[in-house]
């Protein structure tokens, strides 16, 4: 194991881990929120979005999508199981509903400050998250990258769209929910993949949160809460085109930029009956969309000392692989060499992504050996 790669990839799995989850998801009606509010598996409200908080962020083991399998894993929850944590919001109301051919609006919680974009989001249409059964889908807004300084933290959220398929089918059943699909998105950070699955109902109408007929003033007007009836449901025309970037704008002027917390949504009386979706949600909605959101940055240096910040970064790029303990006197020496002279981020990025290609390639012709240390026998 070449020791510049181990320090490239170990920092950037302490300080610019990518770590991001989806904290919200609703269907979209030409540009429009829709249905109920969902959930994604792990999300926890308890826990603080303040960018350093990292217990509910799932990490995923597969990066190509023919071997995604199963929902990955948290600190807070351990193992994300579908049938156990998807059965449990569809008993709280927290799967959101959308229609074949339309658009699912999902909020990006970005944790730390590397930027988390692009992500790829794919959908298991039984509801068992196994492996091989993802299948991509387009994305209409995707979550941008960045660039920050590599020892920083930041919170902030981002819009991510899917393009639902016309041909779309869901067929699992959770609860009294029936017709749900799973989406999982998930982005590179090299010590990831990290992302979210989420539930979602496929529904033939959808009720919308708003009334219609009195301008787009009357969007900014209804606090974006979670989602409970809305009175007597009128029957919606049939899906058309995604939602443009002006859905997306207005989308986004119900929610509260003050606020980091998502807000339940409020009643708004008897549904008017819906315009046929069309146009995808252009900016302007998503202004909208992601306005009880707080979009803005918050940059947070940590306070480790050099001890700490050398064996995170042993600890991490180590975790899984035998290395001698020679070896490892060794890296600590050069990791906190490198700390005090301020060049261990100089190449980690370059280094790391050729060790993660290396190890991929290895593991694909069966040579790549990433087992724990073997047992000590026990003396005689």
């Amino acid at each position: 194991m070449h020791i510049s790669s181990l320090i490239a990839g170990s920092m950037l799995a302490s300080y610019v881990a990518g770590h991001a989850l989806i904290i919200s998801l609703q269907g979209l009606v030409d540009g429009k929120n829709a249905g109920p509010m969902g959930q994604a598996l792990g999300y926890d409200r308890a826990v603080p979005l303040n960018g350093q908080d990292l217990r509910h962020v799932p990490i995923f083991d597969q990066r190509s999508i023919a071997t995604w399998n199963g929902c990955g894993k948290n600190i807070l929850t351990g193992t994300l199981q579908p049938a156990r944590v998807v059965a449990a919001q569809a008993g709280r109301g927290e799967i959101a509903q959308a229609k074949a051919g339309g658009q699912l609006f999902m909020v990006l919680h970005q944790v730390n400050g590397d930027g988390n974009g692009p992500f790829t989001c794919a959908i298991n249409t039984d509801g068992t998250a196994k492996r091989g059964s993802f299948k991509k889908v387009d994305i209409a807004k995707q979550v941008p990258g960045q660039n920050p300084d590599l020892n920083a933290v930041s919170a902030t959220n981002h819009p991510l769209i899917v393009n639902l398929p016309a041909n779309l089918e869901c067929t699992g059943t959770f609860g009294t929910k029936e017709n749900v699909c799973i989406i999982r998105c998930q982005n590179f950070a090299i010590n990831g993949p990290f992302g979210s699955c989420a539930a979602f109902q496929l529904v033939d109408e959808l009720k919308s949160l708003f009334r219609r007929g009195e301008g787009d003033d009357a969007h900014a007007s209804v606090k974006t809460k979670r989602q409970e009836e809305v009175g007597p449901e009128k029957k919606e025309p049939e899906v058309g085109k995604g939602a443009t970037d002006a859905d997306i704008a207005r989308l986004m002027a119900g929610f509260d930029t003050t606020t980091k917390k998502v807000k339940r949504q409020e009643e708004v009386g008897p549904e008017k009956k819906e315009p046929e979706v069309g146009k995808g949600a252009t900016e302007a909605d998503i202004k909208k969309l992601m306005s009880s959101f707080d979009t803005s940055t918050k940059m947070v240096k940590r306070e480790t000392s050099e001890a700490e910040k050398v064996e995170d970064t042993v600890k991490a790029l180590t975790q899984g692989d035998a290395v001698p303990e020679k070896q490892l006197n060794k890296l600590r020496t050069q990791v906190k060499q490198r700390i005090r002279n301020g060049t261990l981020a100089n190449k980690a990025e370059e280094a790391g992504r050729k060790y993660h290609e290396k190890k991929v390639r290895l593991r694909k012709a069966g040579n790549w050996k990433n087992k724990s240390k073997p047992a000590e026998k026990k003396g005689n």
